[in-house]
């Protein structure tokens, strides 16, 4: 069975014997499933995930869902590095993160799609922009993570030589020829380190200056469909959707604004 795309295939036979184990995992001694029931926890997942989005169950289904994504997400997580136990990806925590959001959001039933197309929702009540505000929070301090991470060791990341890795380890890998070009250029892999690190290390400003959010949330967008072309990264199925409620904000605006403006123009006829 294939998880999520990724290279780590799970086998008939128990994970224990192919898998690390998550500290936290063993912290609350949390058993290590078999191939058969995380099949079975990723049906029920997709079951939960289901009775969410349809309104149905109010936040049950979305603890439900909460609960057996982090158990789905620690046992990949904890394959993906293996026993040795020497690297975590990080990745997909960002969806179960969001999750745990929804599930705590106050009103969060009245948006599924059962109450849309009953009619149901009520107009008059205006919900509390925390959540929102938070999932936004969520995806850019994913990216000042990000850049604390690469120089929390100190600044061999932005020497050129760390990207160049990375691409022609992409290349040599899945046989990429643009990551071949790029990374043949020492100048451009370290003016292109520079700037990411300069960029999440400061994204945090759109929480103070919020005029630059569409230049920031734009250009990580940006980025990651750039990354995903040239290096095969599809870090997109994770992080993309939490860009849809920027996405989401910038269509009301675009109604609002285009709806003030049709109404200006009727009025000066």
């Amino acid at each position: 069975m294939e998880i999520y795309g990724d290279r780590f295939f799970f086998q008939r036979k128990q994970a224990s014997a192919f898998c690390g184990r998550l500290a936290l995992f063993e912290d609350f001694r949390l058993p290590v499933v078999s191939a058969g029931e995380f099949e079975l926890f990723i049906w029920l997942l997709i079951g939960a995930l289901g009775l969410a989005a349809l309104g149905i169950g109010r936040r049950i289904p979305l603890i439900v869902a909460v609960v057996l994504f982090g158990y789905v997400l620690g046992t990949v997580v904890g394959c993906d590095r293996g026993e040795e136990k020497a690297y975590t990806a990080s990745n997909h925590i960002i969806v179960w993160q969001n999750l745990l959001i929804l599930a705590v959001a106050p009103g969060v039933n009245s948006w599924g799609l059962n109450s849309w197309i009953r009619n149901e929702r009520r107009g008059s009540e205006i919900p509390p922009k925390w959540p929102v505000e938070l999932l936004k929070f969520n995806l850019v301090f994913a990216y000042f993570a990000g850049g604390v991470a690469k120089v929390r060791g100190g600044l061999d990341w932005m020497n050129g030589y760390t990207l160049q890795y990375h691409l022609l380890d992409r290349h040599l890998s899945l046989d990429i020829p643009m990551a071949y070009a790029f990374a043949s250029s020492w100048w451009l892999c370290v003016i292109s380190s520079v700037v990411m690190v300069v960029l999440e290390l400061s994204c945090l400003i759109v929480f103070f200056v919020p005029r630059l959010t569409i230049f920031y949330v734009g250009t990580f967008f940006g980025l990651q469909i750039f990354w995903m072309f040239l290096m095969k990264l599809h870090w997109m199925k994770y992080f993309g959707w939490a860009y849809l409620i920027y996405a989401l904000e910038l269509l009301l605006f675009l109604v609002t604004w285009w709806t003030r403006r049709s109404s200006v123009a009727r009025a000066a006829e």
